[in-house]
């Protein structure tokens, strides 16, 4: 572990909600409230551990990009100003959980925008909803006029499929966009897809594991993460391909991680805690959890 960005834990109180594993030399951060990824990534870029802006695909429920009134007001913008100059982490904390930027667990990603952290993001999972389907098509212009693309593919669950985006070959400019941002080549003329190699930022949501229905959430059995993970397409473009390889090679690319495991809206800790120990053992080797 690196000193630096373990500083956060001496600043956040609630420090048993957070932890720092290291997978393969990149750091792997969890924590509970999703807001939380602001400064963690702040410091991560102000440190030198990640090369910003960079691309951005997270796995979640909600798209997390809802609009705000104070996304234009002053004090935002003077709040965005100063944590673009400081050096402190105890101050970057302070503004981003109560110095003019947004509290809320479902606004962080235009933030990360606005601090040149993220360039574009990509979803999987999550339903687009009028604030999300208006930046999918318009893009998000933040505090220094600089435009950034959302996209977002649905579940990896037939993904790869000749009608889905991801193994498509009859729209490729349709859905150029959304590749280029994840770094996803269409195979063609008898070879399968592939993927670059280009460092992005991975994002875990671990509500992306659970349904919610009228009698509460759920999280999923091995059925759920079976076809998510293990179907293998034959399709011709994507043959070979699966959500496992296709999660595996994003864990290569990213030279840091974060999980919000976000309890509330995954039914409990309990529910919470077999999330991801799932996770971890699944892709993680068994070392996060």
């Amino acid at each position: 572990m690196s000193q630096p960005i373990d500083m956060f834990l001496t600043v956040i109180k609630n420090s048993d909600y957070y932890s720092h594993y290291d997978f393969n030399g990149k750091s792997v951060i969890v924590y509970d409230d999703h807001r939380f990824i602001v400064p963690i990534l702040w410091l991560a870029k102000s440190i030198g551990m990640i090369k910003c802006p960079l691309n951005m695909v997270y796995f979640d429920q909600h798209h997390d990009a809802n609009d705000q009134k104070e996304d234009r007001d002053e004090k935002f913008k003077a709040a965005i100003k100063i944590l673009k100059k400081t050096k402190s982490f105890e101050e970057a904390f302070e503004i981003t959980q109560n110095g003019g930027i947004r509290k809320s667990n479902d606004t962080w990603l235009k933030v990360l925008m606005d601090l040149a952290i993220v360039k574009d993001a990509v979803l999987i999972g999550g339903n687009a909803n009028s604030d999300f389907k208006k930046y999918i098509e318009e893009g998000y212009v933040d505090v220094d006029e600089k435009t950034h693309q959302f996209k977002n593919i649905g579940m990896l669950k037939g993904v790869f499929d000749s009608k889905k985006i991801l193994g498509n070959n009859y729209h490729e400019e349709l859905f150029k966009p959304t590749r280029d941002i994840i770094g996803w080549y269409l195979g063609s003329k008898g070879r399968t897809a592939t993927m670059n190699k280009e460092p992005i930022l991975l994002d875990f949501d671990l509500d992306y594991f659970t349904f919610y229905c009228s009698r509460g959430h759920y999280i999923w059995d091995e059925r759920f993460y079976h076809d998510e993970f293990d179907v293998i397409s034959n399709y011709h473009t994507t043959a070979g391909w699966s959500g496992k390889k296709f999660l595996n090679k994003l864990i290569q690319r990213a030279p840091f991680i974060t999980i919000a495991r976000e309890p509330t809206f995954c039914g409990g800790k309990e529910k919470t805690d077999n999330i991801l120990n799932k996770l971890s053992e699944k892709f993680f080797n068994g070392r996060i959890s």
